[in-house]
């Protein structure tokens, strides 16, 4: 007789539906959520993340009493800043306030002693005569003593300034160059 087991086993097709009905039975354990080894991870994961949740909770207590210590911390030593530089700029106003006190009084003494010896001179004003009768007389026009020779001009305005133009650009013609001793006159001399 064959045994038990190996009766099983004996055909490998029943063994391939087997497998596949095991296989069927943990989907759908596993879809409806009763898998065993399905749950244990769940379990591990919401037992890490309730963990996790309580960590982060703690740390967000922990900052925010050092924030507000810190905090506190800040606004005292800020009050206390603000206590002694009120103090020292209350010290510092009073003691400008009597230096100008001192200041206006040895002002006001000084005014009074010498207010006491000034004497007020009354200011004289001169008036002086008008004379009428002496009123001067227009004068001539003096005439500038001349040097004993007279200029004559023979050219009129637009000759004499495009002989000008010629000699400042040199290409005066021979022609009209002067001869030493012959005086050129124009509008643009320059004693006017």
């Amino acid at each position: 007789m064959v045994p038990e087991e190996a009766r099983d086993f004996s055909s490998p097709m029943q063994l391939l539906k087997d497998k596949v009905q095991l296989y069927r039975k943990e989907l759908g354990d596993l879809l409806d959520g009763n898998h065993t080894e399905y749950r244990k991870r769940v379990a591990r994961l919401e037992c890490s993340y309730e963990e996790s949740v309580r960590t982060t909770q703690c740390w967000r207590d922990f900052m925010t009493r050092e924030i507000d210590s810190e905090h506190r911390g800040e606004r005292e030593a800020a009050e206390k800043d603000y206590k002694v530089k009120r103090l020292t700029l209350k010290e510092m106003l009073v003691s400008e306030l009597a230096d100008k006190r001192k200041g206006i009084e040895t002002e006001r003494q000084s005014m009074e002693l010498h207010s006491e010896t000034m004497e007020v001179k009354p200011i004289v004003t001169r008036k002086l005569r008008k004379r009428m009768q002496d009123a001067p007389q227009p004068a001539e026009k003096r005439r500038r003593p001349t040097n004993g020779f007279q200029l004559n001009c023979l050219l009129d305005d637009d000759e004499s300034m495009s002989d000008l133009l010629r000699v400042y650009k040199g290409k005066l013609p021979l022609s009209l160059r002067p001869t030493p001793g012959t005086v050129w006159c124009s509008s643009l001399s320059l004693y006017g």
